[in-house]
């Protein structure tokens, strides 16, 4: 037990090297996770805002659409275009069913952190383009 005593009887004179290796290596292992779970975040909500992007650009093309059938302009069959990092295209088919509909198909596509990403939308408009 005399062996163990320079333990207690140390007082204030610091830490030893290993308390010190261990508590560096302690933080750095949560540091680490830390700067993971904010670099996990930050894509994301990077990804996340190209997706709300992409809706409301859809929203505003098939407004438009609807908008241009009501008041009896022709519109395009099928059409392409390029926003910032959007790219979107849209393509109309008459129905020959005698309902007066047109079908619409909107497909709308992006690239973020080398993954191409998009989404398609089917939908139906009347009294289109007449």
């Amino acid at each position: 037990m005399e062996e163990l005593g320079w333990l207690r009887n140390r007082g204030n004179n610091g830490l030893t090297l290993v308390e010190v290796v261990l508590s560096i290596g302690i933080l750095a292992v949560g540091v680490t996770a830390v700067i993971q779970g904010i670099s996990f975040c930050v894509r994301t909500s990077a990804v996340s805002s190209d997706m709300v992007k992409a809706v409301f650009l859809a929203e505003d093309i098939l407004q438009n659409l609807d908008f241009l059938a009501q008041t009896s302009q022709q519109i395009d069959v099928s059409f392409a275009n390029k926003t910032d990092n959007l790219a979107w295209r849209y393509n109309t088919i008459d129905l020959q069913d005698g309902s007066g509909l047109r079908q619409i198909e909107l497909a709308l596509e992006w690239e973020r952190l080398n993954t191409h990403q998009n989404f398609t939308i089917l939908t139906y408009l009347s009294n289109f383009g007449r």
